[in-house]
């Protein structure tokens, strides 16, 4: 499934969404030029503008806050990624040098943060103030989500729950505040906001475990950035945690020595079969499915539109991606 395809019904408004991103990461800083033009040369699948607008032509008209909203939400969503390649050791990111490799971690530790100054930048301007409270709230969210992970790398006993605990914060949190503030921005009456940002929690939570998956199972040349960075750096993701659950308890020592004294691409080699035995990414996948069909129920009391459907059709699309 092609996500353009998807986009159609917003096709008007994410050009100008992408007209103003570029706005945006356009500089006259000759050194900080050269790293907006990298990252807007990363060019994603831009779910979270598409989140922002979908939910907000659900309860009406867009408006020019809405473009500024979906700019500022896919800069916050470069920004965790520049980090996040900060803290992974990733080379590569869109199949292309990521900004740590190409310019340093210190440099890519401030463009990270330039990025979320930007956002907040276009938030401040709004008419309340109710927006930025919450894109603050989210991003804290996000941070509390990453340090959790951070403190819990390298840990066996791991269980789902807590998991699930840390992609709620770390990955779902953006997502639910797209469909929130997509919703808000128009007015939506009460409880629809609401009903919204619930679908696009489990949305995310379904995207994080099928980049679970995919980190483990992708190709690089199809994903498009660094494999393995998860059992690289110690971080237990669904279908390890589903493994540790179901081995023996005399074959835990042994996953131990797998998962954290060997290189990532060896112990790959080795998980393997172990995973494919124990149905491990399957469990994963269903999971995922579970929590899109979740999403889908906070979409019930939504009148039927074009724009419905679309957000149905990114909920799919997350699932069924293999990049």
């Amino acid at each position: 499934m092609d996500p353009s395809a998807i986009y159609r019904p917003i096709q008007r408004e994410m050009a100008q969404v992408e007209a103003r991103l570029a706005q945006e990461l356009r500089a006259d800083e000759q050194a900080l030029a050269q790293l907006t033009a990298h990252v807007a040369a990363y060019k994603g699948k831009r779910i979270r503008p598409a989140l922002v607008l979908f939910s907000g032509r659900c309860m009406g008209d867009i408006s020019d806050e809405h473009i500024e909203l979906a700019v500022a939400m896919e800069l916050v969503h470069t920004a965790t990624l520049v980090h996040d390649d900060i803290l992974d050791e990733a080379s590569l990111r869109r199949n292309s040098p990521t900004v740590n490799v190409k310019w340093g971690p210190d440099v890519a530790v401030m463009l990270g943060d330039y990025l979320l100054a930007q956002a907040f930048s276009l938030i401040a301007a709004f008419k309340s103030p109710e927006a930025t409270r919450q894109l603050l709230q989210t991003t804290m969210t996000m941070c509390c989500g990453e340090i959790h992970q951070l403190h819990r790398r390298y840990v066996l006993d791991l269980d789902e729950q807590e998991y699930l605990r840390i992609i709620e914060r770390k990955t779902a949190a953006l997502c639910s505040a797209c469909c929130r503030l997509g919703a808000m921005c128009s007015e939506s009456p009460n409880g629809f906001a609401e009903d919204l940002a619930h679908y696009g929690a489990n949305v995310g939570i379904a995207f994080q475990i099928v980049d679970d998956c995919l980190d483990i199972t992708g190709k690089e040349s199809k994903v498009g950035k660094t494999l393995y960075t998860d059992l690289e750096k110690g971080k237990m993701t669904l279908p390890v945690i589903r493994l540790v659950s179901l081995v023996p308890e005399k074959d835990r020592l042994r996953l131990k020595r797998i998962l954290f004294a060997r290189s990532a691409r060896e112990a790959v080699v080795e998980l393997l079969p172990e995973l494919e035995k124990y149905n491990a990414f399957e469990y994963a996948r269903t999971r995922a499915t579970e929590h899109v069909q979740e999403a889908k129920r906070h979409l019930n009391r939504l009148a039927n539109s074009v724009f419905k459907e679309g957000l149905i059709a990114l909920a799919d699309y997350v699932i069924e991606r293999e990049r």
